[in-house]
């Protein structure tokens, strides 16, 4: 059986709970409701149609990721991606996270025909179910809104979709003296 899985940076609880809030008035503003269904979060890689017998080497491969530096990431107001019709609360792109990014994709390689995930750091508020002129129209509303965070980013998470909702597999946590052992790619 094939399942989806999303590698991804989660908030702290607090600051997820500040921004989901975020998600639910813009939901009910303009009538869009796809942005709520996944987990707050910056998505590293999105694996699509895996097939279920591989997970435990999806698993492994990933241990091999956590070879990064515990840092802090900012979140600065809101941007989109017009093209996708997704509006989202920006991540500042940081060496870091972008390090980050390239571990997972390079260990995520044999299990990501069909893979995606981006190099704008970001958490979506809105997307699918917004039209190109209701963009728009979102975008002026959040051009005008202010949102300001930092939070320490020590880990990762696998999540597997299970038909109705995004479950979390396992955390990755950051090896300790990360900063010394940063092995090249």
């Amino acid at each position: 059986m094939k399942h989806r899985y999303l590698i991804a940076i989660l908030p702290p609880k607090e600051l997820a709970i500040e921004i989901d809030n975020i998600r639910q008035l813009c939901s009910h503003r303009f009538n869009v409701f796809k942005a709520l269904r996944p987990p707050v979060h910056i998505t590293l890689r999105y694996i699509d149609e895996l097939e279920e017998s591989y997970e435990p080497k999806l698993i492994t491969s990933l241990s091999a990721a956590r070879n990064f530096k515990p840092f802090i990431q900012h979140l600065h107001n809101f941007s989109g991606f017009q093209k996708a019709k997704a509006i989202y609360v920006a991540a500042t792109a940081n060496k870091q996270i972008d390090n980050l990014y390239t571990q997972i994709i390079n260990h995520t390689k044999p299990f990501c025909k069909n893979a995606s995930g981006g190099r704008t750091p970001h958490i979506t508020i809105a997307y699918r179910d917004v039209t190109p002129d209701l963009y728009l129209e979102i975008m002026e509303y959040y051009k005008k809104q202010t949102f300001q965070a930092d939070f320490e980013v020590n880990q990762f998470s696998l999540l597997k979709h299970d038909g109705i909702r995004w479950n979390v597999l396992k955390h990755y946590h950051s090896l300790p003296g990360s900063e010394q052992l940063q092995i090249p790619l």
